[in-house]
């Protein structure tokens, strides 16, 4: 069986689960990631899509919104911006 757990930094996982693998992701590092992949999103629906009657600032707007509130967390974005996710 596998199994994937995540939490917090806050909860120490890997003294619960001795003998498994712990990777640890700091979430500044991530902030370009979510970046990259927000500015494309965005633009895919400003060209084609749901933001397509856009004004250009308010496109801006929606990016530094959504990046700020994921807060390093690739989900965050998801549930956010697609309803339907998960």
């Amino acid at each position: 069986m596998k199994l994937f757990i995540t939490s917090p930094p806050e909860i120490d996982l890997a003294a619960t689960f001795n003998n498994c693998l712990t990777i640890y992701v700091d979430r500044n590092t991530l902030g370009a990631d979510i970046e990259m992949f927000v500015n494309s999103q965005i633009e895919k629906a400003s060209t084609s899509g749901p933001l397509s009657i856009a004004e250009p600032t308010l496109l801006d707007a929606i990016k530094q919104v959504l990046i700020t509130k994921a807060e390093g967390m690739y989900v965050a974005f998801c549930i956010r911006y697609d309803p339907n996710y998960g």
